[in-house]
Parts: structure tokens; C-alpha cells; sequence
């Protein structure tokens, strides 16, 4: 971690918090979060990215108050943004709880989290942020030039034509209906890593990418951990999350049918990530994940188009 000792200890006085212990790195990108330890008391520090800039935090900060507000378990701020050298910090209060792989989540869990994220979107709508923030959600296609030109140049023809094509596909189904939605603040990168499950408590983690978005690209996020599978959309699954959600929130025609094209595009941003980690670090974890990442990304195009579950 930099150091500043000055300013460092300055941030850990005013929390209260000076000669804590840092017991371990925790969570999102490696090296990101920090748990510092005094007594019984824990506090998180998190290191921002240096592409991040204060007004974003201070974005992030804002909403993470006003869902504090709202009774919902969030990490809660404890600190203004400081830098240190070229990166901001800010201190979190710890929640506890334990982060679950998909096959460990239960029926009960599940329905819970679609529960909190539907509620969350519905408080949502009367937050007015003072400060602003440029961000993306899945209407957004950021990537398909340079993966064009760039990663895709590394693998098997076939594979690079298919993802090329599925871009274009989806470009023509989401892009088009980008207005047609109301948008409201939504945490935008909602899948299991960013969730703690304490008891009766579902935690929700990390808001670095927190943003103006539709709630439809939110819950696209979030259902990709539920109803995925390598064989294709477990539309079972996908009615009971559907339901669950329309009893807090509503959730138009036209929305349930977008969601689809929502969810491809999210495996679809997963298979550009990995590939382009492999091409940077050449590490066989990352080739491994592609790969998984675009069996899925096959295999829901295909049920997609066999089942004909997107009515339009």
C-alpha cells in the first residue's frame, strides 16, 4: 500500500482509529480494499483506481449515504476522499458476512437478493445527486472496436467471426431501445463477488461503478449468477426472479424482453475480459475463463434463438 505517514495517521485519528493493525487485503481488484483491526472495531480502506476521479467518489459517497438512509446494508463512509501520491482512499465501516459461490446460495438467498435489488431500484428513483458521474451500463458498448482490432487477432477464426457477429446482434437489439427506459441510480456491477450474506442480512459491496442506468441493465447483472447455466437460461428460475421483483417494483413488457439481450451482452463483456487478461499476463486461468465464459455466451445465443423466449 502507498504511504503518506502524515496524512495517513491524520484519516486514522479522526475515525478514531490510530496504531490499528492492517490484518489483511479483502476483496474487488487485488490489493484494492485493506481491513485495518483496533480491538473489536474493523474499518475498511479502500484504494480507488488512479482513473478515478474525486467527483466520482464523491458520487459514490453520496449514494452509498442515501442508501444508508434507506436501511439498506451498504457500506457506510466514514472518511472524505484523501489521496495519497496519485490515488484517492476512503474509509468504509466493515460489514460482516461470507461471500458465497453459486452453488452454496440458497432458494432463500436468491429470492432475498432479487427482493433487495428490486427495492433498492424502486428507493432509487427519488435520489437526486448533487455531484456527477460519466459511467456505462449495458446499452453502452465500449469495447467492440478495440476488441476487433486488437484481442481478437490471437484466436481461431471461427471464434473471433462468432463474437464479432454477436456483437453486431446485439448492438442492433439493445442500442435502438436506449431511450426508451427511465434511468436512476443503480450499483452496476451487482454479481456475487460484490454480495455477503450475513443470517437474514444479503450485503452489497463495492459501488465504484455506481451510475445513472436503467434498472434492467442492473438486474441483467445480477441474475447472470442465478440463472446461467453451460447449457443455457434456466427459465424456471428466471420466472420466480421475475416475480419476485415485479412485487416490489414494476417491470414493463418491453423491459423483460430487452433483459435477454442484456444478459448475452454481460457474458459477452465477460468473454472480452478474460481474453484480454490472457493476452496481457498470458496466465492459463484467464484462456480458461474465456473459454468458459464463450461456451455460455454460445450456448444461450443458441437456446435463445431455439427456444424463442424473447417475444418481439
Amino acid at each position: 500500500m502507498e504511504t503518506d505517514e502524515k496524512t495517513f495517521n491524520r484519516e486514522l485519528k479522526m475515525i478514531k482509529m490510530q496504531d490499528a493493525i492492517c490484518t489483511k487485503f479483502t476483496g474487488g481488484y487485488v490489493g484494492s480494499t485493506h481491513l485495518f483491526k483496533k480491538g473489536r472495531k474493523k474499518v475498511v480502506l479502500k484504494k480507488y483506481k488512479q482513473t478515478r476521479k474525486k467527483e466520482d467518489i464523491l458520487f459514490e459517497l453520496e449514494y452509498l449515504g442515501f442508501l444508508t438512509e434507506n436501511k439498506f446494508n451498504v457500506p457506510k463512509p466514514l472518511s472524505k476522499p484523501f489521496k495519497i501520491k496519485n490515488n484517492y482512499y476512503v474509509f468504509f465501516d466493515y460489514l460482516a458476512g461470507r461471500r458465497k459461490s453459486k452453488n452454496r446460495v440458497s432458494q432463500k438467498e436468491f429470492k432475498q437478493v432479487i427482493q433487495t435489488v428490486s427495492k433498492m431500484h424502486k428507493a432509487s428513483r427519488k435520489f437526486h445527486p448533487k455531484h456527477s458521474k460519466s459511467e456505462r451500463d449495458l446499452f453502452t458498448f465500449w469495447f467492440d472496436d478495440i476488441v476487433k482490432k486488437k484481442y481478437y487477432k490471437k484466436i481461431d477464426v471461427n471464434t473471433a467471426n462468432f463474437l464479432s457477429h454477436e456483437i453486431t446482434t446485439l448492438k442492433e437489439k439493445i442500442l435502438p431501445k436506449k431511450t426508451d427506459f427511465k434511468q436512476l441510480l443503480i450499483h452496476n456491477d451487482l454479481w456475487l463477488g460484490n454480495m455477503k450474506f450475513s443470517q437474514d442480512k444479503i450485503v452489497f459491496l463495492d459501488f465504484d461503478d455506481c451510475c445513472l442506468g436503467a434498472k434492467v441493465s442492473d438486474l441483467a447483472v445480477v441474475l447472470i449468477d442465478y440463472i446461467i447455466t453451460k447449457q443455457g437460461i434456466n427459465t424456471n428460475k428466471l420466472k420466480v426472479a421475475l416475480d419476485i421483483y415485479k412485487k416490489s417494483n414494476t417491470l414493463t413488457k418491453k423491459e423483460e424482453n430487452i433483459l435477454f439481450y442484456l444478459i448475452r451482452h454481460r457474458i459477452l463483456v465477460h468473454c472480452n475480459f478474460y481474453l484480454m487478461k490472457y493476452n496481457e499476463t498470458s496466465k492459463i486461468g484467464f484462456k480458461n475463463k474465456f473459454r468458459e465464459n464463450l461456451k455460455v455466451l454460445q450456448n444461450n445465443s443458441l437456446a435463445v434463438k431455439k427456444q424463442n423466449i424473447v417475444k418481439e
